[in-house]
């Protein structure tokens, strides 16, 4: 089979797009040296017809109907003349959110055109017009791996709202891509030190705590977690001692101090009650936060035999299944392998469906199949990539028994397959993947 070709595959977003992803497939064509193709693909729909505008959603109602002119003061502009630039074609009644949610979609073509510094130019000039797009930016810049510009917007957003807070999804995607890059020591410390979510009270301990278990999972033995009686833990904690405890377990000399930490964590029981679904679930945290302590160090030393037997346990959490929890602690570190093997034997499609619950299966296989092809790639891997590429692509496919060799990636999964050739054929720097292509599964 001969191998997905990127030109191949831009062309045909080119054909289909109606404007959303324009500007990401103008940066893509440029790095690519495709320019001269640009004019063509600009007119052209897909059924060869003429093209007469791109309709932007981010804009409303309006068209942008000079897209050279545009685009020219995306690649080259400076932060001011392209917020003037936005400005000018959303109406004044339609300021403000529409402005920010129109800014926010030109923060991933500027990084992928490697401009992080002129989105960081971009994120200051709203603040100082009252538009806080601090966690969009950072978010994408994190992506790229632009850690200094991450740091520098996040601190500057914090200073214009002292109090500035942020979800614990942000907080959790924010601190994996740190971790992936290899910064427990560097930029996580720096992370945890922005005061954010000042108003809740344990906010800065929180962020201590999640500094210490990334830090003793990349293995420093420096870091040690004290022991602290039941009555004066804080959130975080718990996580903290329970990675402690897996990468002491099974030291003589260290026994004491892993008896020690397992007395104060005591059992902890969550109940949750769905009363429209008819449902209520008991989940005993304690001992899922010990057994993800486990998986962590079990994924950071490769322990294969171990991570199969945490793979296969029952999980202390209903709407969490422990092979997912292992494929990820693979996929944090970088180690699509493993995530693969243990994905092997633990296909989601073949699981129960929880009663009261849609049934999201393919969707949790495609999202892990793809996750492992962004991985693949990013770490070099292009045939991997392709292969896992076609796993999710086969799951898409009408008939399931088709030879994986003969489908269309291009019109299956047109998106996924051109940014995975991005990569093979150095469109775009492997680190990049991530503003392309998702690197850890989105659970349903």
């Amino acid at each position: 089979m001969a191998p997905f070709r990127f030109e191949d595959g831009l062309a045909r977003l080119f054909a289909f797009e109606r404007g959303n992803s324009l500007l990401t497939l103008l940066v893509l064509a440029e790095r690519a040296h495709l320019s001269q193709r640009i004019p063509d693909w600009l007119t052209r729909k897909a059924d060869g017809g003429v093209r007469r505008k791109f309709t932007f959603d981010w804009l409303g109602p309006q068209w942008i109907k000079d897209i050279a002119s545009f685009w020219e003061v995306l690649r080259a502009g400076s932060a001011r003349d392209i917020e003037g630039n936005v400005r000018a074609l959303i109406s004044s009644d339609r300021h403000g959110s529409d402005l920010k949610f129109a800014l926010r979609n030109l923060l991933e073509p500027l990084a992928l055109l490697e401009r992080s510094q002129v989105a960081a130019e971009l994120h200051d000039e709203m603040l100082n017009h009252g538009i806080q797009i601090t966690l969009q930016t950072a978010l994408t810049l994190a992506q790229a791996g632009d850690w200094q510009h991450v740091l520098a917007v996040l601190t500057s957003g914090h200073q214009h709202d002292p109090d500035l807070s942020t979800s614990f999804s942000v907080h959790e995607r924010l601190w994996r891509h740190a971790y992936l890059d290899g910064l427990t020591e560097t930029v996580l410390p720096r992370l945890a030190a922005i005061p954010f979510d000042r108003s809740l009270a344990h906010a800065k301990e929180l962020r201590a705590w999640w500094l210490m278990v990334r830090q003793i999972r990349a293995g420093n033995p420096a870091v040690r977690v004290p022991v602290i009686e039941p009555d004066q833990q804080s959130p975080g904690y718990v996580e903290a001692a329970a990675i402690q405890i897996a990468v002491l377990a099974g030291d003589p000399s260290q026994a004491e101090i892993v008896e020690d930490l397992r007395r104060v964590l005591t059992p902890k029981t969550l109940t949750v009650d769905l009363p429209q679904r008819g449902l209520s679930f008991s989940m005993e945290r304690t001992a899922h936060e010990l057994f993800k302590g486990e998986v962590m160090i079990a994924a950071r030393r490769k322990d294969h035999a171990q991570a199969t037997r945490l793979a296969r346990l029952p999980s202390h959490d209903p709407f969490i299944s422990t092979a997912d929890v292992v494929i990820d602690a693979f996929l944090e570190e970088g180690d699509w392998r493993s995530a693969a093997m243990i994905a092997a034997k633990h296909d989601p499609r073949g699981r129960p469906v929880m009663e009261g619950f849609d049934d999201d299966r393919l969707g949790d296989y495609q999202s892990v199949q793809l996750a492992i092809a962004a991985t693949a790639a990013r770490s070099g891997d292009d045939a991997a990539a392709q292969a896992f590429l076609r796993n999710y692509a086969l799951s898409c496919a009408r008939d399931p028994k088709t030879d994986p060799d003969d489908l269309d990636l291009g019109a299956i999964c047109p998106w996924s397959a051109t940014a995975l050739a991005a990569a093979a054929e150095g469109v775009i720097p492997r680190r990049m993947t991530a503003l392309l292509l998702p690197l850890f599964p989105s659970r349903q």
